[in-house]
């Protein structure tokens, strides 16, 4: 992927979390009191922005917004592991420091809440790594000849799966 379809996937992906921590509230706020009012809105959100900003700082510091880590399941899933347990510590001193500002000690709405954004967050994922991991999306390239360049730009062996890649050995002198 070039640089400018990097930055839009990232962009993308930023953007999806800003809507799915949102949507995941609204969830955790509808769950909880069985419905949702302007003032329990009102109440909730602006609390919750504050935090939400710091939970995406987070994610970019642990490259959840790269598509190379995206594409690698066992990276992607230590690194959102590490992220959210950071992200929990953060949102237990910030509603901590808070509370006795706010009369609010969301608890069970940012436990409810961190289980719908868990779920949509690898849904979404999954999904758009599909999309990115799409044959349809990849660039085809055939190199004849040797180069020793070649070498260092070819994956050692045919486990790396961002490269699909046929090597034929000619033995010089042969033909």
């Amino acid at each position: 992927m070039n640089s400018l379809g990097q930055k839009i996937h990232s962009l993308g992906l930023f953007f999806s979390d800003i809507a799915l921590l949102y949507l995941s509230l609204l969830g955790a706020l509808l769950l909880r009191y069985g419905q949702i009012s302007a003032d329990l809105w009102q109440l909730h959100w602006p609390l919750f922005t504050g935090l939400f900003a710091l939970w995406l700082i987070i994610f970019y510091a642990f490259n959840l917004y790269e598509s190379h880590i995206a594409l690698n399941k066992m990276d992607f899933f230590s690194n959102y592991a590490k992220a959210t347990a950071i992200n929990v510590a953060i949102a237990i001193l910030y509603f901590y420091v808070l509370s006795p500002q706010t009369n609010l000690a969301p608890k069970t709405i940012l436990l409810i809440l961190l289980v719908f954004f868990s779920l949509a967050f690898f849904f979404i994922r999954s999904w758009l790594v599909k999309i990115i991991d799409s044959s349809k999306l990849r660039q085809n390239v055939l190199f004849i000849g040797y180069e020793p360049l070649l070498e260092e730009l070819l994956p050692k062996n045919s486990e790396d799966h961002n490269f699909g890649a046929c090597r034929f050995n000619v033995e010089k002198g042969r033909g």
